[in-house]
């Protein structure tokens, strides 16, 4: 099964509006969206350090978190969670 089927049979079981965290304290919670994330680099339309609001979350055809922020799609490792209740 090539990455790109793998990843359309995956997307019929998932959702693109929320996300799953594990807290400190290790229990897990569903966050929705949208939900905010400070960016650790800058961005053309995203300076470093800016509060941005996630509007849907998908997965790359290499199996990478991705966050769209507005329209443009960026890589979530590039960002941090801001979220109340995740401490």
């Amino acid at each position: 099964m090539s990455n790109t089927e793998y990843l359309n049979e995956f997307y019929k079981h998932i959702s693109t509006d929320s996300i799953l965290v594990v807290t400190s304290q290790g229990s897990m919670i569903r966050l929705y969206c949208p939900f905010q994330v400070k960016a650790k680099v800058s961005f053309p339309q995203i300076e470093e350090g800016s509060l941005v609001w996630v509007c849907r979350v998908h997965v790359s055809i290499q199996f990478k978190d991705v966050y769209i922020i507005g329209e443009q799609a960026y890589l979530a490792v590039y960002f941090q969670l801001v979220a109340s209740g995740t401490d």
